[in-house]
């Protein structure tokens, strides 16, 4: 038995009503919200909001990888041990989880080769070194901020699986630099904290030269994470054509420039230079040869002194009296006190990793044991140590060579990864962009204890791979006209 199809009027007739009826709706729920705020408080419609988003990211199986993303700035504290970035993790999970029970989305990717394994072996790697360690309890607990970086990579490398798909997280990571513009702007003007971090330094205030961190720990973790939207807004602006889109974009890249500046991230600037260098590189042969050949002679110097960076410097020092140039000069003397501590650390990180070379300290205990690794003539003892301030000595050092070389493996394959995606036009742009972010992060996570950003910035990577693999196409040219324009209604 077929059932009727409703005449056209009715037809017209009940698609005003639906409209009319939405209509209705949103302004229920607008005088739901006034009153709530009225009533109780502006808690009661951020509650709305929030179990509002919930309910629509339960319908939508990409729902549960935004939700990740959505956590990568939030490095904000609840209480009890808990965080905004965990409890998305977990609402992440659950999301997932319960898309693929109804055959709407995918299961987690962990066993892919090569790229899910590396990501599981450095899983294991930490795991490891978590029954190893001298404190289990302490360790496992402080496992799990690896394990939110690793969850990032996982979600990544299962949810990104077109050009579109990762123009759709370019575009997300923009609206996540906008709002933390918004909220480094609030800091700036109202005193706005939601965590403690160096904005609390009251003389800086006083100076006005605080750091913002916006809503993560640390105003340098803000200025590495702001590369990528900052790097992708203006990759983008340098491609549009539409008034509309060149002004959005335009807006977009000054606003988080503006708070990229108000972070005074000395690790971030160097970044910009090497992202452009970076970017010289992907676009001149001679660029890349010379960068080619420097690489070598530094990994031969680097040799030379078996890899003792402090005592490579201290010779330099001796030699070219850089660091003295440098403090004639106000802004120098901080560049050179930083670096100095910083290459202090490092060489104990290295001297730890040795004396636990299989698996480390276990999470989160390497700062605590630093202090008598410190070059005998260190200037900078006295600082209170937490830990390496380099991502690779801060691996080796807290779980061991077997994480490190995972670690240092997904560095590798993210960068090979990027040039397999430079070989096709339909990969090329993309992989150009991120390629540029992934040496922005190397820089960051040099100078730094390793972040989260580079966990999904090398899983992108990984996929732009395989889609270049698996897309049957011509071979890509440098110029512009090969780059794919996203159609607005991508995002």
């Amino acid at each position: 038995m077929t059932s009727k199809r409703p005449p056209r009027a009715t037809a017209g007739t009940l698609a005003v009503l639906a409209r009319l009826s939405d209509t209705s709706l949103y302004l229920l729920i607008g005088i739901a919200a006034g009153l709530a705020a009225v009533t109780l408080s502006i808690k009661a419609v951020l509650l709305a909001v929030g179990l509002t988003a919930i309910t629509a990211l339960l319908i939508l199986p990409w729902g549960a990888y935004y939700l990740v993303l959505f956590s990568i700035p939030f490095w904000v504290p609840i209480g009890a041990g808990l965080s905004v970035a965990r409890l998305a993790l977990v609402g992440g999970l659950g999301l997932m989880a319960f898309n693929a029970v109804q055959s709407r989305g995918p299961w987690l990717v962990i066993s892919r080769w090569p790229d899910a394994v590396i990501g599981l072996a450095f899983t294991f790697a930490i795991g490891a070194s978590v029954i190893m360690s001298e404190s289990v309890g302490e360790s496992a607990a402080e496992a799990g901020s690896w394990g939110i970086m690793l969850l990032y990579y996982f979600f990544t490398l299962t949810f990104v699986r077109t050009p579109e798909d990762l123009h759709k997280v370019g575009l997300f990571m923009i609206g996540l630099g906008l709002l933390q513009a918004a909220v480094v702007a609030l800091q700036i003007h109202v005193g706005l904290v939601f965590s403690v971090g160096d904005i609390t330094h009251e003389e800086e205030w006083a100076a006005g030269s605080a750091r913002m961190p916006g809503t993560t720990g640390h105003s340098t973790v803000l200025a590495g994470f702001l590369q990528i939207p900052i790097i992708y807004a203006f990759a983008m602006l340098t491609r549009e054509r539409r008034p509309l889109a060149l002004s959005a974009y335009g807006l977009a890249t000054a606003a988080m420039v503006f708070a990229w500046y108000h972070t005074y991230s000395r690790t971030s600037l160097v970044a910009f230079a090497i992202m452009a260098g970076v970017a010289l590189m992907i676009r001149y042969r001679f660029v890349r040869m010379l960068a080619i050949l420097s690489m070598i002679i530094a990994a031969i110097v680097l040799a030379s002194y078996e890899f003792a960076i402090y005592e490579l410097v201290s010779d330099a020092e001796r030699q070219f009296k850089f660091m003295a140039a440098l403090t004639k000069y106000s802004a120098g003397l901080e560049w050179a006190e930083t670096l100095r501590w910083r290459l202090e650390q490092w060489t104990a990180g290295w001297r730890l990793f040795l004396d636990h070379i299989w698996f480390g300290t276990g999470p989160g205990l390497a700062g605590s044991k630093l202090f008598p690794y410190l070059p005998a003539e260190s200037r900078y003892s006295e600082f209170v140590i937490i830990t390496v301030h380099n991502s690779f000595f801060h691996v080796a050092s807290e779980v061991g060579i077997f994480a490190l070389v995972a670690y240092t493996m997904m560095w590798l394959m993210g960068f090979r990864w990027g040039i397999v995606g430079l070989g096709r036009s339909e990969t090329r742009f993309q992989a150009q962009i991120w390629l540029i972010a992934l040496s922005g992060q190397l820089v960051v996570n040099i100078f730094n204890p390793a972040m989260r950003e580079p966990f999904l910035v090398v899983a992108l990577l990984a996929c732009i791979a395989r889609m270049a693999q698996a897309t049957p196409s011509q071979p890509a040219v440098s110029d512009a006209s090969s780059t794919p324009r996203y159609k607005s209604n991508v995002a």
